[in-house]
């Protein structure tokens, strides 16, 4: 399936599936007032970051992408909270941060032998995906202060989406998507239920009740479990730094909750 309209149909159906869900748990309608900020959500965590991301990886290098995004996203995360919410940074959570970064980078760099060349045009906008992530959580949080997850996800979703299928629609590849064979529709329909429904609005219940610093930290977790999918489901080799990353990350959580 072709990036852009693999992406648009990914949110197009989650969309639909969170106006379900607000139609049979009906919440808190948002005031006019606070639709910019939930528009600016859609945009930025939504529109922005897939296309920085998967465009970034498609001009970079995985290796690349697994190191810049999930090592500075609660970095950069934690330093906003701090800024605009007024989140505090104790000591533990800055050895955690660094000690889970240290393991994320174990991993993937001792797991492929090295970052390798890789086009600055991509990881720039890896860096991009970076920053549009941590706005997204940080941003949230203000939002969560007045609506339930749910609402908050579901009208980023009505504002993000449109801007995608447009994309789509530009690509002259899109027709392919049509193609696909049966499996990539199966997989398709797992990105929209579980990778996108239950993870964006869970992640948002997350960081209304442990606050958005220590929830971003959670995405350190990332690299370990597509290591571990990666091996069961792939037949890919697993690593002694792949195991010692783990450690690192999981002390790390550990420590970052403190």
């Amino acid at each position: 399936m072709p990036v852009p309209a693999l992406i648009a149909a990914r949110y197009a159906a989650a969309t639909a599936v969170f106006a379900v869900l607000s139609t049979v748990r009906p919440g808190l309608r948002p005031s006019k007032d606070d639709l910019p900020l939930l528009v600016l959500l859609g945009l930025i965590g939504v529109t922005v970051y897939n296309l920085f991301f998967f465009y970034g990886v498609s001009l970079s290098t995985a290796v690349n992408a697994s190191l810049i995004v999930p090592t500075s996203v609660p970095v950069v995360s934690s330093l906003l909270a701090a800024m605009v919410l007024g989140e505090k940074i104790s000591a533990g959570r800055l050895v955690g941060l660094l000690m889970a970064g240290t393991g994320v980078a174990t991993i993937s760099i001792g797991g492929h032998g090295g970052p390798g060349p890789a086009n600055l045009l991509g990881d720039l906008l890896l860096v991009g995906a970076v920053l549009s992530w941590a706005l997204y959580t940080v941003l949230g949080r203000v939002a969560l202060r007045k609506y339930p997850p749910l609402t908050v996800t579901t009208f980023a979703h009505y504002a993000g989406t449109p801007p995608l299928v447009v994309a789509a629609l530009l690509d002259p590849a899109t027709p392919a998507f049509f193609r696909a064979p049966p499996v990539a529709w199966a997989m398709l329909g797992y990105l929209v239920v579980f990778a996108t429904v239950v993870a964006f609005v869970w992640y948002y219940a997350g960081i209304r009740l442990v606050g958005a610093g220590r929830a971003a930290v959670f995405l350190y977790l990332v690299p370990v479990g597509s290591v571990i999918l990666a091996v069961m489901t792939l037949g890919e080799p697993l690593y002694p730094t792949h195991l010692l990353g783990a450690l690192f990350v999981v002390g790390g959580l550990i420590l970052a909750q403190r």
